[in-house]
């Protein structure tokens, strides 16, 4: 099923598929990414929790160990995880993610165009003002 665009690709392949955008294409590597990232995390935080923090006896239950003034398996479970993948993705999305030219190089070629058609004074305004 496709949908419709509003501007469909110009440029066919010898196949009848259409060649996919560059941008398009970071922006789904870099996507893929954070999206693996967190999920894997997400599994590091269920196993930690499951594993700290459920079957316990009954006397390991009344005995709750801390760590910083926190449940251990919160501090192992919840916080380390959450500051790792923060930080990950931080050092992601400054280090590795590029910034794409997102403007249209037919658009930036009419303004160039209309620049040098325009009359040479016609974006000056007088002091008395427009009239």
């Amino acid at each position: 099923m496709s949908f419709p665009t509003k501007n469909p690709p110009t440029e066919s392949l010898e196949d009848g598929h259409f060649r996919l955008d560059p941008v398009y294409l970071h922006a789904r590597s870099e996507t893929f990414i954070i999206v693996s990232l967190c999920t894997l995390f997400l599994v590091i935080t269920l196993i930690i929790c499951g594993t700290m923090g459920y079957d316990k006896s009954p006397t390991e239950i009344a005995r709750v160990d801390a760590t910083m003034g926190m449940p251990t398996w919160v501090f192992w479970g919840l916080l380390v995880p959450w500051i790792m993948v923060n930080l990950l993705t931080i050092l992601f999305c400054f280090v590795w993610m590029t910034e794409d030219d997102l403007s249209d190089p037919d658009e930036e070629a009419m303004l160039q165009k209309m620049a040098e058609l325009a009359p040479s004074g016609i974006d000056k305004v007088d002091e008395e003002g427009m009239h």
